[in-house]
């Protein structure tokens, strides 16, 4: 999927996500955020146990349109929405 961004720069991104099965020790729904084909350090649909939004890094694509994607890690229907800030 390729979004537009108003431009091209330093930007943190934002998960919002949650686990879907709280006090398991490798909870399913783990995911990984991929950003131009580059994973985000964290990963995410381990916390919070409600939704919530979790830091995701900063990115600084060259241009100001960017290709995102999720990789499953569990096989168990990793969910979020996304949000970029300046």
């Amino acid at each position: 999927m390729c979004w537009p961004l108003p431009a091209a720069g330093r930007w943190r991104v934002w998960v919002r996500t949650r686990n879907w099965v709280p006090g398991v020790a490798e909870p399913p729904g783990q995911f990984r955020v991929l950003i131009d084909g580059r994973p985000l350090a964290p990963v995410f649909g381990i916390a919070p146990d409600a939704w919530g939004w979790v830091d995701g890094g900063e990115i600084e694509p060259a241009s100001a349109q960017i290709s995102m994607a999720l990789r499953d890690l569990t096989g168990f229907d990793g969910r979020c929405a996304l949000s970029l800030r300046l």
